[in-house]
């Protein structure tokens, strides 16, 4: 048995495995860490991948590899080169504005088919860290500078 944490530290080894897989339909789960997918799958959730793209249609949230990542986006259209027939895949994160570049198949690792939504604390941690944005350090410098400091050892007297 592979642990899903070393799946998910190591993006071309799980992809090499779900190539594999890809007849046998294996599933493996992984865990969502950006912010792409808001609102519908926030950081944390937990996704069961199907290693086979014979199912995939429009709509579908597919699991491809980008350099050294796995990214985990919506399907939103297949090209079909005339010339050589090579299917290309057009994809785009549910809380993303601007459409992917398109994905060449070889680069597909499969299908999302289940998820689960991460425990209330940790989405709400999320949702708090993806409200500050960039005002994030600016907050953290102000909580630093607001907490109560320690009380002098030697106060000035008053007559």
């Amino acid at each position: 048995m592979i642990a899903a944490a070393s799946l998910t530290r190591d993006p071309r080894r799980l992809a090499a495995l779900c190539a594999l897989w890809q007849n046998g339909e294996q599933e493996v789960w992984i865990t969502l860490k950006g912010n792409s997918m808001l609102p519908t799958l926030p950081p944390g959730t937990r996704l069961r991948l199907r290693c086979h793209l014979r199912d995939i249609e429009i709509g579908s949230i597919i699991v491809y590899r980008r350099e050294e990542s796995l990214i985990v986006h919506r399907l939103q259209a297949v090209l079909l080169d005339a010339e050589t027939g090579e299917r290309k895949f057009v994809c785009k994160g549910d809380g993303n504005r601007s459409l992917d570049p398109p994905v060449p198949e070889e680069l597909l690792v499969g299908m999302i088919v289940a998820s689960r939504l991460p425990k209330m604390r940790v989405r709400l941690r999320h949702k708090l860290a993806h409200m500050l944005g960039p005002y994030r350090s600016a907050a953290q410098s102000l909580l630093r500078f607001c907490r109560p400091r320690r009380a002098r050892s030697h106060e000035a007297g008053i007559s």
